[in-house]
């Protein structure tokens, strides 16, 4: 009944040939324009899954309470210095939060007053000792810059410093870093390049509260029309970084990561690459179907036919979902690898019958359409029945690639069956000359069906030892492991996560209240798993009486000498030189000549020789005016305050006290999360304790969960219709398992090779396996439905021709992406060379050895188009 409508089909097609092509011409205009004007890729990658799932529920619940956590770019300023940096951050945040436009959040952490007051309660007790203790040792010079803020009161406490040396008060070693800071500084003014003098380095030798790294952390105002929807944030932050003057040159390292930098690196990556492979890839399939059609008459309608039903799939799934993610954007590659199979298909059958009716076009289509049209058929619902089997899947990404690519397939089947015949009829291909078989493939047939029991013995031991290869596969649902590691964001990423302090893998639960958050954090803190479980009561900091104590100490030698009450008069040029001069004498007065002494005594030299008083403003500038700040910095520290959960400042109890009152708490993980199992463990331990867990930690796994969950499920019932589909059509099981077994054991061989080739599975490559559904069963049902029709010539006919050339063209299209430098597209591109190659033995090989010769045939074959003595290489002579 398919093959009989199929033929009444064609042939009214082909009487109305013109008027078909001219609607499908005002057609594809139409749907051309409204792809053009409507289409749009959702890049919001959260979007991927079912919201109603549990943790992606915990994820927005989460993320209602707290929004300033989400989808963020976090700035990395290193710098040459503490202060420097410290500056620069401000500075760079100050810039970015006045442009709302941009950013609807901007925050330099550690730079609020309340830190600048009380960041040393939340050091050790040994640290804020080291640093008290360098404090009251640099009082002498802190106390005469107070009392004279210039350089006569800075070379002042440096002389008597120099003399306390030579009376033996203390040893060189311990003020020889700071002479040679200070001549670096001075030498850096001489040669036109002045910086601010490092002061904090030199007065404090412990680890202090500021670091030379540091942080601004923003909310982007984002377009996920885009395929990067941060990109103009991006720009935005480094131009304004480079007119602040952070730059290389200047010693600092200014570099983007958090989600949104790398999910715009990766899909940056992803389109950097598709450029040149796509141009690439287009010419060689273009080669490849003139190699196996041999007739541009044949070619053109065939992809004319391609590009009418891309459009027409393209906008059934703007109508159908409105924007196309990430995941079902793929439809297209799913698309084009199995229409090109029709089209190659029929336009092969075509020419065969062209050979054998060269004097008569319609009965060369009609010909074709009746031994093309019920394997087509078949293999066109089934494949489409598989991918609606992926629907229902809670991984939303690929739910929308199988509707759409199931859709998709049933168009192609359409228009190859209407459309393509109406094109071929006004190209007229002309008449072959010789048959299209491989007359050298058939001694293979011969050995094949000869030593059956061989050739599946083999296949047989490969698929066990696949198969037990196949346990040991795993599936990656780190996204770090499929992103450029050659991008900015990712190597950021990676260096931050060699500090605990600053690791992304960490867990965050939201809690009833302060209550439930203390009762939670008592039970994560025993977990041999959990490093920290921080919440806001970890802001109140420990050991404060000592802490406290010692500041009071160090505030009463410190504060009045900080705070004097009557300031020296600016000295002019002449006395400043003259103490200068002093200097340069009692540094050339060390006995053993150190270099950092002799590098300070000629830098002095310098400015006294040159006697400018703009020269002898500016080193002022660079020393003093920093030591300035820096007393500012010492005379709040040493103010610091007893710090209680009820006096926390606002931006804190923000940060874990939502606005209805929910509390959160953040769990640090103990171990290498880059080890799946230490990761699995690590979320395992969380969730057993609060099953609300959430995060990106908590998101790599459950992902993962789903994503096999979803493939499981999707190729259950996929499997199922097909065999469902298939039997009913062949009416036969062994023809079903013949069928389907094929597919078994390309699907068997190519994860036992990927396992041992030591590559995962993953979000990106796992989507080849819809592909070997599609590809696989429509092959095999091609080589059954030759079988059925008595056919001994499985490998020599122009079907396996067709099939060859059809999996070629699928094989450079896909095998190309394995070049690309974007891990998941490369691995992808690999899995998808994988599959095809053991699609293509499966049913050349193993299926011909499982069917064997049709019974009453001979082992010769009776394609009638094939002949040895007339066709010498088995290929025709181009058109």
């Amino acid at each position: 009944m398919l093959r009989e409508l199929a033929v009444h089909l064609t042939a009214a097609c082909q009487r109305f040939a013109l008027p078909i092509v001219g609607v499908a011409t005002a057609l594809a205009i139409g749907l051309g324009l409204f792809v053009a004007s409507t289409i749009k890729l959702d890049s919001n990658v959260a979007n991927l899954m079912n919201r109603d799932l549990p943790w992606r529920q915990a994820e927005i619940a989460y993320s209602k309470a707290f929004p300033q956590f989400d989808r963020r770019l976090v700035i990395v300023i290193d710098g040459p210095d503490r202060d420097r940096t410290a500056k620069a951050a401000n500075a760079l945040g100050n810039a970015l939060r006045a442009d709302t436009s941009q950013f609807k959040d901007v925050r330099v952490p550690g730079s609020e007053e309340y830190f600048e007051q009380n960041g040393l309660l939340y050091l050790s007790v040994d640290d804020v000792t080291k640093i008290t203790e360098d404090l009251i040792a640099a009082q002498p010079v802190l106390g005469s810059i107070a009392a004279d803020p210039s350089l006569q009161g800075l070379f002042k406490a440096m002389n008597r410093a120099l003399e306390g040396l030579a009376a033996g008060e203390f040893q060189y070693k311990q003020i020889a870093s700071a002479l040679d800071k200070i001549a670096e500084t001075i030498d850096a003014r001489l040669n036109g390049k002045p910086q601010p003098m490092a002061w904090d380095e030199i007065i404090s030798s412990g680890d202090g509260f500021l670091t030379s790294r540091r942080f601004v952390i923003t909310q982007p105002v984002l377009d996920f029309h885009d395929l990067t929807p941060g990109r103009k944030a991006s720009a935005f932050v480094r131009e304004t970084a480079t007119n602040l003057g952070l730059t290389a040159a200047k010693g600092f390292n200014v570099r983007l990561t958090g989600d949104v930098p790398l999910t715009d690196d990766e899909f940056e990556s992803i389109k950097d690459s598709a450029g040149w492979t796509t141009v690439a890839t287009f010419v060689l399939v273009l080669f490849l179907l003139f190699l196996g059609l041999r007739s541009l008459r044949v070619i053109v309608p065939i992809t004319l036919t391609l590009l009418v039903g891309l459009l027409a799939t393209t906008a059934f799934g703007l109508l159908a979902f409105k924007t196309l993610n990430m995941i079902s954007v793929a439809f297209a590659v799913l698309f084009i690898g199995i229409a090109v199979d029709f089209g190659i298909q029929y336009g092969t059958r075509l020419r065969e019958h062209r050979h054998l009716t060269p004097d008569d076009m319609g009965a060369s289509i009609k010909g074709a359409t009746h031994e093309v049209a019920l394997p087509l058929c078949i293999a066109a619902i089934t494949v489409s029945a598989g991918f609606f089997a992926f629907g229902p899947s809670d991984y939303t990404g690929v739910a929308q690639l199988g509707v759409i690519a199931g859709v998709g397939i049933l168009l192609a089947l359409f228009l190859n069956l209407t459309l393509l015949p109406a094109l071929l009829t006004l190209a007229s291909p002309t008449a072959e000359k010789a048959g299209l078989g491989y007359a050298w493939a058939k001694p293979l047939e011969r050995w094949i069906f000869s030593h059956r029991r061989l050739v599946l013995a083999v296949f047989g031991v490969a698929v066990m030892a696949a198969g037990v290869a196949c346990t040991s596969l795993r599936f990656d649902g780190d996204p770090i492991n499929l992103k450029d590691p050659k991008k900015e964001s990712v190597q950021t990423l990676f260096d931050l996560m060699k500090d605990p302090e600053t690791t992304p893998y960490t867990i965050n639960i939201l809690t009833g209240g302060l209550d439930e958050a203390r009762e939670f954090a008592r039970a994560l803190e025993e977990r041999p798993e959990i490093r920290e479980v921080r919440s806001l009561q970890s802001f109140v900091p420990k050991d404060q009486e000592s802490k406290l104590a010692l500041l009071d100490e160090a505030g009463m030698i410190l504060l009045p000498t900080l705070d004097p009450g009557v300031k020296a008069p600016p000295a002019d040029l002449l006395t400043i030189r003259a103490i200068l001069a002093e200097t340069v004498g009692r540094l050339r007065d060390i006995s053993f000549g150190p270099p950092e002494a002799e590098r300070l005594a000629r830098a002095l030299e310098r400015v006294v020789g040159r006697n400018n008083e703009e020269l002898m403003k500016g080193v002022e500038t660079d020393l003093v005016a920093p030591l300035l700040e820096k007393i500012d910095t010492v005379r709040k520290l040493l103010t610091a305050q007893e710090i209680t959960a009820q006096n926390l400042p606002a931006f804190l109890r923000e940060d874990w006290i939502a606005t209805n009152g929910l509390a959160r708490l953040e769990v640090y993980p103990k171990g290498d999360m880059r080890d799946p199992e230490q990761l699995k463990n690590f979320v395992t331990t969380v969730q057993n304790i609060a099953p609300a867990a959430t995060g990106a930690t908590v998101a790599i796994r459950e992902v993962a969960r789903t994503v096999v969950d979803a493939f499981t499920l999707a190729a259950i019932l996929a499997l199922s219709v097909i065999t469902l589909l298939v039997l009913s059509f062949l009416r036969k099981g062994f023809d079903t398992l013949a069928v389907l077994l094929p597919l078994f054991v390309a699907a068997i061989l190519s994860l036992g090779t990927l396992t041992a080739l030591g590559i995962p599975l993953n979000f990106a490559n796992i989507i080849a396996l819809p592909l070997l559904l599609g590809i696989g069963v429509s092959f095999s049902i091609y080589f059954v439905a030759h079988h059925r029709e008595g056919r001994a010539d499985p490998l020599s006919s122009p079907m396996a021709r067709a099939v060859l050339f059809s999996a070629a063209t699928t094989l450079v299209s896909f095998g190309s992406l394995a070049l690309s430098p974007h891990p998941g597209t490369a691995t992808m591109g690999k899995l998808l060379t994988i599959c095809l190659l053991y699609t293509l033995l499966t049913v050349y090989v193993f299926l011909p050895a499982l069917l064997g010769p049709p019974k009453g045939a001979d082992n010769q074959g009776t394609d009638p188009t094939l002949a040895d003595s007339d066709q010498k290489d088995g290929e025709p002579q181009p058109e």
